[in-house]
């Protein structure tokens, strides 16, 4: 027996304009991988590559060299025995340049094993029994927009809103939240902020000073992602919690992990698979932010239903203990089906829908 890969590349369309703190997005590449074993060629592992315009570290144009380059490699491997020597392989022979890559192939590899029905981690979640918190994403945008996608979020009983910060004045930033807290409570409706860097470390202070009038959960990643020292200093002395994201990013051993975690002594993580390099990488921060009593959770970075629907089950693998960053999936038109539902602010497997990879392979 011997295992194939194959690869083909997709266009995702956003239902808006997506804007971010680096640009606009309106549509999404992805490429999905499918691996089959020559024995039994109607079971389809899938993974999904799906690099962050502005953010990955991928060489996203040595794609296809690389997934020749990966098939031939798999080809000579039999089966594996199980996700430890998933990871193993995926570690030996993607390099870390390519985190969205580890993170595809780690996917196709554990929906393979488990006979390629989207079911990659054995959990409540993955059986249909759970359900996942999960954060209402509000986009960055004009006034307007932000306040109706924020009445819409509230409106499908989000307990828990995430507002991207950075592209308005701070004062309509701080009107937004005044709206907000005019109508809910800290006791009914939990507020993260993620601001992608856009403060300045000298006047950073000053706004989480007023910012924490709003009763604030935590702040994303204040300031610029290299700004070590200055990163430190601002969790010691801020009134709201911080969380690092893409200060996290190109840490590629335990080590550098642990330098950034230890040093910093940032309140919370946020853990990105398709940026850290995938699953096995994940585990390392977790490993890390649990031996120095920080907290984390999990959000997806704008995959599809079929690399969300992954990232879902591996964050049922831990207690849940957190609202999660998984509702991504709503934000495009042409989406795949991954039997996932979300409603009233939570996510969960729904197996009266169908399974995208039966049509895929």
């Amino acid at each position: 027996m011997s295992l194939n890969l194959s690869y083909k590349e997709y266009l995702l369309t956003f239902k808006f304009d997506a804007k971010t703190s680096r640009g606009v997005l309106r549509e999404k590449k992805i490429w999905l991988l499918f691996l089959r074993d020559s024995e039994s060629p109607d079971v389809c592992g899938i993974g999904e590559v799906s690099p962050l315009v502005f953010l990955s570290d991928d060489d996203v144009d040595s794609y296809p060299s690389l997934f020749r380059s990966l098939a031939e490699k798999i080809q000579h491997i039999s089966s594996f025995a199980n996700s430890r020597d998933a990871f193993d392989w995926v570690k030996n022979n993607v390099h870390e340049r390519f985190p969205a890559v580890k993170f595809g192939m780690e996917m196709a590899i554990l929906d393979h094993i488990r006979g390629g029905k989207g079911i990659l981690f054995s959990n409540l979640f993955s059986a249909g029994k759970e359900s996942i918190p999960i954060n209402g994403l509000v986009w960055m945008g004009d006034k307007d927009f932000m306040v109706a996608q924020i009445d819409s979020k509230l409106q499908e009983n989000y307990s828990c809103i995430k507002l991207k910060i950075g592209a308005l004045d701070f004062e309509t930033e701080c009107s937004l939240l005044h709206y907000i807290r005019n109508r809910y409570s800290s006791r009914s409706l939990t507020i993260r902020l993620d601001a992608n860097g856009a403060f300045i470390p000298n006047e950073a202070i000053k706004k989480l000073d007023i910012l924490s009038r709003y009763a604030i959960h935590s702040v994303e990643q204040p300031l610029g992602a290299s700004l070590l020292e200055e990163l430190r200093v601002l969790v010691s002395q801020s009134p709201i919690p911080i969380a690092l994201d893409e200060t996290l990013l190109k840490k590629h051993t335990f080590a550098a992990k642990e330098e950034v975690v230890s040093f910093v002594k940032p309140d919370y993580i946020v853990l990105k698979p398709t940026l850290l390099g995938g699953f096995s990488s994940c585990e390392e921060w977790i490993r890390i932010a649990e031996k120095y009593q920080r907290g984390w959770w999990v959000t997806s970075s704008l995959e599809s239903n079929i690399g969300l629907n992954a990232i879902a089950q591996f964050v049922a693998s831990y207690p849940i203990d957190k609202t999660q960053g998984l509702g991504t999936g709503q934000l495009f038109v042409n989406n795949f089906e991954a039997q996932l539902l979300v409603e009233n602010g939570f996510i969960r497997k729904d197996f009266s829908k169908q399974w995208a990879g039966s049509s895929f392979c």
